[in-house]
């Protein structure tokens, strides 16, 4: 099953988290422009393909150096904050908290790319500008403390207060105290200042709250919320025991000795654990994390247009491997008329993607039963692209090198596997780094999987079968790889 976390991250906005959706217009390469070094995305390291784009020379990137001064970050950010204001300025974008601004990341349009660049470099000089001030007590305290935000958020999410709240307008604390059973005003005014202070809701007056651009996206997405509301009730709990889950069973490979297992106490995986839970009353917030992403539509072609050759497939066949309801495959139906597709999932999962696909697809696109840990069968007479999106992160390099060699004996001359994941890149490095290791984390606490460095991807392909090989890794569209592997004689 393909892991619905990264989906709704990649949906919903958690691949704006810090810079992580500028992937979306920045191509990897590092170029010198002037003063400064310019890095334009992590995943440059990695990508093979982008290194002919090019990006405006007029964008400063701080580098991520301890020996950079304040004033020259000072004038990064100030270089860059023009750019962004020329930008906005002939698009008539508005960059404000406002409940109906719109997304920073969502700029598109003639000098997206520019403004997308001159975002990225304010967000790394002003980071490290903040390293740079904060105390060694300060940077310490701050990682301390955010879990009150978190758990602050939480509160709010879990008493429904937020839809209190007019999507235009304001409303007084006390106004929901009276809407909320056993909370009163000082309560509820206490918990919203902690989130007014990170720009999440605002007071615009004394005694009344109202939505900002982030609160109001939690309210009426509901992708979002319900990843939110995992984070906050379960996955939080995992990466909390992880270290139990370490002094009991060390450097695990399984999937079932886990910080999810550590703070349940369940002898089954994650995913087993739903499955058996899945009628109770109380269903697991991850239970409507898997529900979300069979309803929400998101950018499922995610740098996969670009990887593929397409007219070199003719009338080829596309095999999503535990492709869960089959986005991918719906939405490159609709682009390529010429190729039919193969969704593979459990079947409680596919007879969702058969209920929901749309009726001019149901003669190219089909569902079909299957354990990703069996062998598939060989597809004769058409070149095949067995396509795997978010799924060897789950595992462990034991279970991935499992998942890879159960595609190998089907492979023909031609034929090849892509895998759409996360790359990481080596060393102290961006916040879009800092999001793939922090995501390194989910994976890990959750199912003893890994988010994995394009040699470490090099590493498990070489295990699984002596003439396979990495043919191309390159950065896609929203901070992802797409890596291409075919077996060679």
């Amino acid at each position: 099953m393909r892991n619905p976390i990264v989906q709704l991250q990649m949906a919903v906005g958690f691949r704006h988290c810090g810079v992580c959706s500028l992937g979306s217009v920045v191509k990897g390469s590092v170029v010198k422009s002037g003063l400064f070094d310019i890095t334009e995305c992590s995943l440059a390291e990695t990508s093979r393909a982008s290194e002919s784009e090019g990006r405006d020379p007029s964008i400063p990137v701080a580098q991520s150096t301890s020996t950079s001064t304040i004033v020259d970050l000072a004038r990064k950010i100030t270089a860059a904050a023009e750019v962004i204001d020329g930008v906005t300025s002939e698009n008539n974008f508005i960059l404000s908290f406002d409940a109906d601004s719109p997304d920073p990341s969502s700029l598109t349009g003639e000098n997206a790319q520019t403004y997308q660049q001159a975002r990225v470099a304010v967000l790394e000089a002003a980071n490290e500008m903040n390293a740079l001030l904060s105390g060694h007590s300060g940077v310490v305290f701050d990682l301390c403390t955010y879990v009150h935000v978190a758990s602050t958020l939480r509160t709010i999410l879990t008493f429904n207060l937020a839809s209190s709240i007019p999507v235009t307008g304001s409303t007084p604390y006390d106004a929901i105290a009276k809407e909320t059973d056993n909370l009163d005003k000082k309560t509820i005014q206490r918990l919203f200042a902690i989130l007014t202070d990170h720009h999440i809701f605002s007071q615009p007056s004394p005694g009344h709250v109202s939505h900002t651009r982030l609160s109001k996206a939690m309210l009426t997405n509901p992708g979002l919320a319900a990843i939110t509301k995992f984070s906050f009730e379960e996955l939080y709990g995992f990466s909390y025991h992880l270290t139990e889950a370490l002094k009991k069973w060390g450097s695990s490979e399984e999937p079932n000795e886990t910080g999810f297992n550590a703070a349940t106490g369940s002898a089954s995986t994650l995913y087993a654990y739903i499955d058996e839970n899945r009628d109770k009353a109380s269903p697991s917030a991850f239970t409507a994390v898997l529900e979300q992403t069979g309803s929400y539509e998101f950018a499922a072609t995610d740098g996969v247009v670009e990887a593929v050759d397409w007219e070199g497939l003719g009338e080829g066949v596309f095999v999503d491997v535990a492709g869960s309801v089959g986005h991918v495959s719906i939405e490159l139906a609709k682009r390529y008329p010429h190729l039919q597709f193969i969704v593979q999932d459990y079947g409680s999962v596919i007879q969702r993607g058969e209920a929901a696909l749309p009726a001019e697809l149901q003669n190219r696109v089909r569902f079909e039963a299957k354990d990703m840990f069996e062998e598939q069968k060989v597809i004769p007479d058409k070149k095949v692209v067995y396509f795997l999106r978010a799924i060897l992160h789950n595992w462990s390099d034991k279970y991935a090198r499992r998942i890879l060699q159960a595609i190998v004996p089907a492979l023909k001359p031609g034929d090849r596997i892509v895998v759409n994941e996360q790359i990481v890149t080596d060393g102290m490095g961006s916040l879009l780094e800092r999001m793939v290791r922090l995501n390194d984390m989910n994976m890990w606490a959750a199912f003893n999987g890994q988010e994995r460095t394009a040699e470490q991807f090099e590493q498990l392909v070489r295990t699984v079968h002596p003439g396979l090989r990495i043919v191309r890794i390159s950065s896609s569209t929203l901070g992802t790889g797409v890596i291409e592997i075919e077996l060679h004689s």
